[in-house]
């Protein structure tokens, strides 16, 4: 089928085939084009649901915190300093998983 099809596409005339090829680099063109913006607009939702998710598992971890007893914070491992880093490493590294840039 496809020979025949080919041999159709060479039978015809010059101006028929400069025509079609025209018609097919500019369908070529389109469709890159479109895949181009539909690429853009895909990294741009994804990088902007990730940062949602980033505020919103940061803020809810600071609530964790500041909810836990008093007791929580002697424990060395829970200083001031381990929570903030826990804060920024843990939380960034969801942000990382969930975007793809």
């Amino acid at each position: 089928m496809s020979f025949s099809y080919t041999q159709g596409f060479m039978s015809c005339e010059d101006s028929v085939m400069e025509k079609n090829a025209n018609l097919y680099s500019l369908i070529f063109v389109a469709i890159a084009v479109a895949m181009f913006f539909a690429q853009t607009l895909e990294g741009l939702m994804f990088s902007i649901s990730g940062e949602r998710l980033t505020e919103r598992v940061r803020k809810e971890a600071f609530k964790a915190y500041l909810r836990q007893d008093v007791h929580f914070f002697d424990d060395p491992a829970n200083s001031t300093g381990a929570l903030s880093t826990r804060l920024s490493v843990e939380v960034a590294a969801i942000k990382g998983v969930s975007c793809i840039f």
